[in-house]
Formats: structure tokens, sequence, C-alpha cells
């Protein structure tokens, strides 16, 4: 902690620029107000002062590498092509990712703990106090909790990802007993709530994080992990069409008729040549609760499955420390059942993708 404070008055631009997306994220997005599209305009300005304090921040770093150049290229071609707004967000990405070559990923994860810890914070005192309300939800006699939130699928998005952050601190504060019980009650905090929405898949990962990082104890279980890890995403994004074929009918009911959505979607993806080789436009009509598939509507099926078929030689030979290991893993494997790894604001996705494909040995502290 006291190495990222010392870190932040340097990089105060980059932290600066994060904070105000994910503030943004959390207040006109993730928050039930009663009325998400009201905000639509703040939301603009706010990402606008973002992009501004990174471009400032890069012009400090001074050089933009030219594998990060090169997708920027790339990335602008296709939105000139199809105008889908999560290549938006990918430029986002790549914009933090030029940065973020200066920056110890160690202090990124603290910075993203400290961000998660103020909205915690914030959530429950809005909460508490009455200012935000829970609604309750039933759906095949399940019943699932908002708190606040507006959807039930975003409280639990947050609370995974803090629950992730949290496993992080107490990986890193073996020795910090008393650190240890802060973060071991926000962790708790976390599953209750994760509980308490019936985010099913959420509470899976989390348990799966405890699982491998328990054996990870073990270094022939940590080696498997690690190699494993190399074909996360050339497995995720198989499943992904898989349950967007006829297929993946047969488990609509256990998705919450996810892969009909799937389906409809991949369905625009494969109509014709140009939208197989340069993606197609944002359908704000078919709700697409994939990474994956979301990604090659962004940049077409060609591109994105030669990406999904390198991705194992892309990260076999990076140097991935153990925690992070884990947390790439748990977050890859979200993605086939939300968008959440394309949301820059979120903060956990970028050292996630930044660690996966440009990360290097001395980016970690």
């Amino acid at each position: 902690m006291k190495v990222f404070f010392k870190e932040l008055k340097q990089n105060i631009l980059l932290y600066l620029a994060l904070f105000l997306l994910f503030s943004n994220y959390m207040l006109f997005t993730a928050f039930d107000w009663g009325g998400e599209d009201s905000f639509t305009f703040f939301k603009n300005i706010i990402r606008i002062i973002s992009l501004f304090l990174l471009f400032l921040y890069v012009g400090q770093v001074g050089k933009i590498k030219y594998s990060i150049f090169s997708c920027f290229l790339i990335v602008l071609g296709l939105y000139a092509i199809n105008g889908n707004d999560i290549l938006l967000n990918i430029f986002f990405f790549l914009i933090i990712f030029a940065c973020l070559f200066r920056v110890k990923l160690d202090n990124i994860v603290v910075f993203a703990f400290t961000s998660y810890v103020i909205y915690f914070v914030l959530h429950n005192f809005f909460i508490f106090t009455g200012i935000l309300e829970n609604s309750i939800s039933t759906f095949d006699e399940r019943i699932r909790n908002s708190y606040g939130f507006s959807n039930v699928n975003r409280l639990g998005i947050f609370y995974f990802y803090f629950f992730m952050l949290n496993f992080y601190m107490i990986a890193h504060n073996n020795k910090a007993f008393y650190k240890k019980i802060v973060f071991y009650f926000f962790a708790l905090s976390s599953i209750i709530y994760i509980l308490l929405s019936d985010a099913r898949t959420s509470l899976f990962l989390c348990i799966l994080i405890v699982i491998l990082w328990q054996l990870s104890k073990f270094d022939l279980f940590y080696k498997l992990q690690r190699f494993a890890l190399n074909f996360v995403i050339f497995f995720s994004a198989g499943v992904s069409f898989y349950l967007a074929s006829k297929g993946g009918e047969s488990f609509n009911e256990v998705l919450s008729y996810r892969p009909a959505f799937f389906k409809q979607y991949t369905d625009l993806l494969f109509e014709n040549n140009i939208s197989i080789f340069f993606g197609v436009p944002l359908n704000e009509d078919i709700t697409v609760d994939n990474s994956y598939i979301i990604f090659s509507g962004a940049i077409g099926i060609v591109l994105s499955f030669i990406i999904y078929l390198f991705s194992p030689i892309i990260s076999y030979k990076k140097y991935i420390p153990r925690a992070y290991v884990i947390m790439i893993i748990a977050s890859l494997l979200y993605g086939v059942f939300e968008s959440n790894l394309l949301r820059v604001e979120m903060l956990a996705p970028i050292f996630v993708l930044f660690c996966l494909f440009f990360g290097k040995k001395e980016n970690f502290s």
C-alpha cells in the first residue's frame, strides 16, 4: 500500500481518469436512480474528460508501443465501417494499456481494490439510509434482490470483482493479520450480497477462486493451472459459440435463456461476408451476456477467431504471478455468461487483459 500511495502522485492523471470511469459506471449505470437513460449526457461528458486525462498522461509517457499503435489503427478502421460502440470501449482499453507500461500492475490492482472499497461503503450507506431501495424479482422460482443496483446481475458482477480483489489482498498480505481480518470481512460481505442476488455464476466462480488458490500451494497443481490458463480463451470462446448453436438450445432454461439470445446475435454475424469480416453494429434489441460473442460482433468473425485460435501462443511464455493466474482464469470464464470483460469501467478487466496480452515481468513489483 505504501508503494501504491508513493506512485499515486507520479501517475495521478492515470488514476484520476480510471476513478472517473469507474464512478461514471457506478453512479450512472450500476446504481438504480430510476432512469439510466437520463444520465446519458453526464456519462458522455465524464468519458470525454477521462479520455482527455488519459491523452495527457500518454503525452507524459512520451511513446506508444508499436503493438498498441497497430491495434489502435485496426479498431478505428473497424469503427469507421461498422460503428459498433464496443469498439469505443476497446479503444479506451488500448489507451490505458499504452499507459500501463510504466506502472506496476500490483499498484493498479491495489487502486482497483481501493476504488471498490469506496463504492462498497457508498452502496451500503445508500441502502441503509434509504437513498437506494432494494427491489425483489422472481424468475423460475428464484428470488433475486437487487439492493439498489439497476439489475441483479450488475450487483453480482460488482461483488464478484470485489471478492476477487480481496482474494488478491489476502494472498499478498500473508503476515498482516489485522489487515486480513478486514479483507475477510469484505470477502464475506461480497458472498452475502451474491447469495441474496442469487447470482449463480458469481457464486460458482468465487468458490472456484478459493479452490484454485488452495490447490496452487502445491507446485504440481499450480503448473497445471498455469498451463490451463493458455487455453481458457480458446475454451470459453468455443463454449460460447456452441451455446449459440442449435446444440445450446437444451441449456436455455438452466442458463436463463442466454443461449437463445446468443443465437439471435450470431445469426447476424454470419448473415453476409461483410459482417463475417468486419463485424456488425451493436444491436440494442438483443441482450447478449457474453464477452466473446460481443467481441466477435465488434471486430468480425475472422479476426476474432484468429485471436481465439492463437491465444495459447500469446500467453504461453508470459510471466504471470500465481494470484494473477487465478484471477485471469476466473474472469475469462465469467466472460461466457456476462459482457463484463469488455467493460473498461469495471477496472478489473484492465489488469486481467493487459497481463494476459501485453504484460511483462518488469510490470510486476
